[in-house]
């Protein structure tokens, strides 16, 4: 065994250790580490470019649950206000909002009909802005498409 394959070896095992952390605890300063000594990494940088993927990849997961769960307080939040607001204006941005949650699946399951409801409802208020989006709602159920996410950018308001 030559001096550069006992080496990494030996780097092998604390570089496992210090995936172990990444992936557990998410520390960008140790997938930072990592990426550093990949190439004395008895798998190579390849393999160390699949661990940091690993990692990311779970974290996406995580915070889309972190988003979710957001997403339902502030669906939560306009529900409840929607019923007491006394500003049409405010009211109206407020049904576009319940209703962009709803197509988008933000919080919720998306729900192309519910989303046309409070589309609908932006619009009878006066909220011109919910026009498009009631278009796109009706035009998709019309097709008999359901949701799509390529329109779930957070609207414009306020």
């Amino acid at each position: 065994m030559t001096i550069k394959a006992f080496l990494k070896t030996v780097f092998s095992i604390p570089m496992l250790l210090l995936y172990w952390f990444c992936y557990h605890f998410r520390y960008d300063l140790l997938l930072m580490i990592l990426q550093f000594y990949a190439n004395h990494f008895s798998f190579g940088q390849p393999f160390v470019d699949r661990l940091i993927g690993e990692s990311y990849f779970s974290q996406s997961y995580i915070y889309a649950k972190q988003a979710s769960g957001y997403f339902q307080k502030s669906l939560a939040f306009y529900e409840k206000d929607f019923e007491h607001q006394k500003d049409m204006k405010i009211k109206g941005e407020e049904a576009f909002l319940i209703g962009s949650q709803y197509e988008c699946g933000k919080g919720v399951d998306a729900d192309p009909k519910k989303a046309q409801q409070w589309y609908e409802t932006a619009v009878n208020i006066g909220y011109s802005e919910a026009e498009p989006a009631l278009n796109r709602v009706a035009d998709r159920l019309k097709a008999g498409t359901g949701a799509s996410g390529n329109q779930c950018l957070f609207p414009d308001v306020r």
